[in-house]
């Protein structure tokens, strides 16, 4: 008897499968699904059975022997191998590599000692729906998990981020919680191996975790709740497989005939497109909107607006949280005379400035350099801090103007302990929120918005827009909570009382370019030391998929190759394609296409940026 062994390693993604033969002694005992051990190279691994069969003919070549198997009950269904298989396709990864992202940390000593349940044969399905549900406030967000729980069976409710998981656990009833549990990356292995095989037992009825747990196999799945579902960190986005946990989730749904829930605070533009007439409740306590143009029209050129200034002298007892996304002290530095701007060697971008190092710094190419005093084009000694302001700046405001409060700044992996007993100022980028005391804050300021307003992303204002929804729901009714910009007539401040114009007219722009939800999108991407390299290759990639497309009958728009920004990334050019293709079709697209696809090249379906390498 043979076996196909998935083996439990990362492989290019031509790697599947690899055949053994199975001892005589281990004939009757062999199964798809089991966790086995077996020779590879040199080497010892552990992999799963995928398919058992004989040989229809005499081997002509030796075939070595799988060593053990591990466990007689299967560790995994040959349901969830054949959705690994499915997605390893859509993301253009071996199905070794996705099987390895999807199990337990495999531990010797513990492996033998498990105890396995075996898989329910005739579980109770319900039918396969689709649904949404908007929440505007916490209380409402409970109810709403509560009705989708499936009463038999387990659930799978996911939320964008870990400092989520603690605020719906705790939030949950404790009859409930009893038999809940987290589960994300960043538990200890010991912590990931109990817990996964738990979950495989079903154990637990109410799995919580990050968008990794999509691949999760589970004991008896029977309903998938996708919590802030309009959020892009429920997109794997930084490194392969490049996965929307949302993409997985609607197929993993209709496989499993389960319903799947859509809840949230603030909807998506997608959400919104494909239900009608859905209502859509304004904030209940809309920010304060301060136009910056008529202060800059007087001179008053501070990072705060008069009256927030203001406020910070008459009463400094107050707990406020400034919003600046954007690291360092400045933009850049500017000779006044010629103009010259530094900029990075390697990406060619404007370096910022930052007053704590007295350097100028590269955010993409971690790149430092020093300071000249004389313009290094013209000589001249004209050479000024221009442009923008950053959160080392607004510290150093701060600290002149009130010299004895506690003020923190978070814009960096390095996060300061906050004493939230004592008033304070917290300035900080989106990094900053996962570390906030929202109950204690008097005062919520947004310094520049207008920055981000200015991307060249299609996403860019439905971002903002959801930013603002996710401050306003989070912070108390005591709280302030204010907007400084010099676009106070924009549709994302003027709509916020009326939520429905900020939708209507999103959607009308993503029509007239053919961008979701009209569309789905898939990047790939190129990158080399030699431009032309990179270059060249998205453009014969190009070829490659207008034939295959042609040849499967797919219609597509496809753009590119395109340079992204910044076109030079951690010392490799960057190229990029961008599919467009109709929602129905992207999955029978991805299926065929992408496993001819070079292993150079990064998939990158449902994309979060398209012209940002990272």
């Amino acid at each position: 008897m043979l076996v196909d062994i998935i083996p439990i390693k990362r492989f290019p993604k031509h790697v599947k499968t690899y055949t053994y033969q199975v001892p005589k002694e281990l004939t009757k005992r062999i199964a798809v699904g089991q966790l086995v051990s077996i020779p590879l190279r040199s080497s010892q691994i552990y992999g799963i059975v995928l398919a058992c069969y004989t040989p229809k003919q005499l081997l002509t070549h030796p075939v070595k022997s799988l060593l053990d198997i591990i466990q007689d009950e299967a560790l995994v269904s040959f349901e969830y191998l054949q959705l690994w298989e499915t997605y390893a396709a859509w993301y253009g990864i071996s199905l070794a590599s996705m099987t390895k992202k999807a199990l337990l940390p495999l531990q010797k000593r513990k492996l033998s000692k498990l105890t396995l349940h075996p898989f329910p044969k005739n579980s109770t399905k319900n039918s396969h729906t689709e649904t949404q549900s908007i929440y505007p406030t916490k209380d409402m967000r409970q109810t709403s998990i509560a009705e989708h729980t499936a009463k038999k069976g387990q659930t799978l409710l996911l939320v964008p981020g870990v400092a989520s998981l603690e605020q719906v656990f705790d939030a949950l009833d404790s009859d409930i919680q009893q038999h809940a549990v987290i589960f994300h990356a960043g538990l200890s292995i010991k912590e990931q191996f109990s817990r996964w095989i738990d979950i495989r037992n079903g154990i637990y009825t109410l799995i919580i975790g990050t968008r990794g747990s999509i691949l999760l196999p589970f004991f008896d799945l029977q309903s998938i709740i996708i919590d802030e579902a309009h959020s892009i960190d429920h997109k794997h986005w930084d490194q392969n497989p490049r996965f929307d946990a949302r993409d997985i989730a609607k197929h993993l749904a209709k496989i499993k005939n389960i319903p799947l829930t859509f809840i949230t605070h603030s909807p998506s533009v997608d959400m919104l497109a494909h239900q009608e007439n859905t209502e859509i409740p304004a904030i209940k306590e809309l920010p304060t909107i301060i136009d910056m143009r008529s202060a800059y029209a007087k001179g008053h050129y501070s990072p705060f607006a008069p009256s927030v200034e203001q406020s910070l002298l008459d009463d400094q007892t107050q707990n406020v949280f400034f919003f600046l996304n954007r690291r360092g002290y400045a933009a850049s530095l500017r000779c006044q005379d010629c103009g010259f701007v530094h900029t990075c060697p390697e990406c060619d971008l404007p370096l910022t400035y930052h007053q704590s190092s007295n350097a100028l710094h590269c955010h993409y190419c971690h790149i430092k350099k020093t300071i000249e005093a004389t313009c290094p084009s013209c000589q001249s000694h004209m050479v000024k801090l221009r442009g923008g302001i950053g959160t080392e700046l607004v510290e150093e405001a701060l600290k002149k103007l009130l010299p004895e409060r506690n003020i923190y700044r978070i814009d960096s992996a390095e996060i300061p302990e906050i004493d939230h007993t004592k008033p304070h100022i917290i300035i900080g980028t989106k990094r900053a929120m996962a570390h906030l005391d929202w109950d204690t804050l008097d005062r919520i300021v947004f310094l520049d918005i207008d920055r981000q307003l200015a991307l060249p992303e299609y996403r860019a204002q439905e971002e903002i827009w959801h930013l603002i929804h996710e401050v306003a729901f989070k912070k108390t009714e005591h709280c302030e909570y204010i907007i400084q910009t010099r676009q106070a007539d924009h549709v994302l401040f003027t709509a916020l009382g009326n939520p429905i114009e900020f939708y209507k007219k999103e959607l009308a722009a993503r029509k007239t370019l053919g961008y979701p939800p009209y569309s789905y999108l898939i990047r790939y991407m190129y990158r080399h030391a030699k431009e032309d390299t990179a270059k060249a290759s998205a453009t014969k990639l190009l070829a490659h998929i207008q034939q295959q497309t042609n040849q499967a009958n797919i219609q597509i728009k496809i753009q590119g190759p395109f340079a992204l920004h910044p076109q030079y990334y951690r010392q490799q050019y960057w190229y990029a394609l961008l599919v467009h293709i109709q929602t129905a079709d992207w999955e029978r697209y991805a299926t065929s296409i992408h496993p001819g696809i070079p292993n150079d090249c990064t998939i990158d379906p449902a994309p979060y940026s398209i012209l940002s390498p990272s």
